[in-house]
């Protein structure tokens, strides 16, 4: 190899070990900063903010994320230490939890917080939830929401005013308070309960936080009450029509709380080992086809009810026989 080659190769080996950098770094902080008025007091609005996110090394990339509706609000371009989201005007629209994301690997979460601004939930929480509660449970969950001012000791629960740690309703509830040392802001994390719900629907739950001031949050549940088992077996499994290759049946549904219930036929020409996949539907009744003339059949109905129950095998031992009709050749002379 020529001396003149050689050196190109070893220039081009030291710029590409120049060019290797470290790949993840750690999150030290991200905080959010008021640029008004020396920083001093509490953000309101149309004042100028900045939320500041801090990593120990260059890294690829830094993204600074609004949780509540996960839009990108400013990401780094190149190897950054650090990374800005600089507002000049903030409003009502801008409060909230706030995510810095590290290589798409470290997060650190910061929040906005604005004074006279509606309440706010912690984390992008969602506005409605779906909660199902087991046979005999009690309803329990929790909300958290952001706040400078203090939240009042009373609730709205479907409009119905109740105080906090008052136990002589059928909602309770209390809260813990998270004060964060960085402008004072406060995370409400609002514990709720009811004992003895007894019905498999229990409905809306539409439940309102109030600030001192009368600054509201509102949020929706539906709160389903589960079964805790099964549906009870199918009865009066009956033979409605039958042909040399089909059998018609239909049954009973068991009992299942009114809950929506679907069904599996299975079929065996034993009583012993039972054909899988079965016939699948959400009627009562159903045609099973393909069947063999002149043969005798076991049928067998399994339910699996909205929640995903169903039956052990051995449980539902109702079963209805019947025997196809023989196929007739009719010969014309």
């Amino acid at each position: 190899m020529e001396p003149g080659a050689t050196s190109v190769l070893i220039l081009r080996f030291l710029a590409l070990i120049g060019s290797l950098r470290v790949c993840h770094g750690k999150i030290k902080s991200f905080n959010v900063a008021k640029l008004t008025n020396g920083s001093i007091g509490f953000i309101q609005q149309t004042d100028e903010v900045a939320l500041v996110c801090d990593t120990d090394a260059e890294v690829s990339t830094i993204e600074i994320i609004r949780i509540d509706d996960k839009t990108t609000v400013s990401m780094s371009r190149k190897w950054e230490r650090s990374l800005t989201y600089h507002i000049k005007s903030v409003s009502c629209s801008d409060m909230g939890s706030y995510e810095c994301v590290e290589d798409r690997t470290e997060r650190m979460t910061a929040d906005l917080v604005i004074l006279n601004c509606p309440l706010q939930p912690c984390d992008g929480a969602s506005v409605r939830r779906t909660i199902f509660v087991n046979t005999g449970e009690n309803v329990k969950f929790s909300v958290c929401v952001l706040a400078v001012q203090k939240i009042a000791d009373y609730a709205l629960f479907n409009g119905e005013q109740i105080r906090k740690k008052n136990h002589t309703t059928d909602w309770t509830w209390d809260y813990e308070r998270v004060v964060s040392p960085v402008l004072s802001i406060s995370r409400y994390h609002i514990h709720v309960k009811r004992d003895q719900v007894d019905t498999e629907t229990y409905g809306l739950l539409n439940l309102t936080i109030s600030s001192d001031q009368g600054l509201t949050y509102q949020v929706n549940f539906t709160i389903i009450l589960e079964p805790s088992g099964p549906p009870d077996c199918s009865t009066n499994i009956t033979v409605t029509d039958f042909g040399h290759d089909y059998v018609t049946i239909s049954w009973v549904p068991g009992l299942d709380r009114g809950s929506r219930q679907h069904f599996t036929v299975y079929q065996s020409t034993d009583n012993l080992a039972w054909l899988s996949p079965g016939v699948d539907t959400e009627n009562s009744t159903v045609s099973v086809k393909g069947l063999s003339s002149n043969t005798s059949y076991y049928f067998r109905v399994v339910s699996l009810n909205q929640y995903q129950k169903s039956h052990d095998a051995s449980t539902c031992q109702e079963t209805v026989f019947v025997t196809t009709s023989r196929y007739i050749f009719l010969v014309f002379g």
